[in-house]
């Protein structure tokens, strides 16, 4: 076998949190404080918490995707694959 003939495939890290994640989930009394995803102007998705943004990193997610293609730069959940957020069962709204 040749190390091109090898996929690599990470178990532990390439998903990412589901826009709704926190939802429905943070007690009512905190819910103006639960992370939230919101799209900014360049139309890349951050996460807001705590007065912090965080980018939502591309690399976070390259499951099927070319090395090629592979990339830090922040995204939108538009540009991530539907099935490294959201479960088969969910409905495609």
């Amino acid at each position: 076998m040749r190390m091109d003939d090898l996929i690599l495939v990470s178990v532990d890290d390439h998903v990412v949190e589901p826009p709704d994640v926190f939802v429905g989930r943070v007690p009512q009394k905190f819910a103006d404080e639960e992370p939230r995803l919101v799209r900014k102007d360049d139309g890349t998705d951050v996460w807001i918490y705590d007065g912090k943004e965080l980018p939502n990193i591309a690399l976070n997610a390259v499951a099927g995707r070319p090395p090629d293609e592979y990339g830090i730069e922040p995204t939108s959940m538009d540009e991530i694959r539907r099935g490294t957020w959201t479960s088969p069962n969910a409905s495609r709204t």
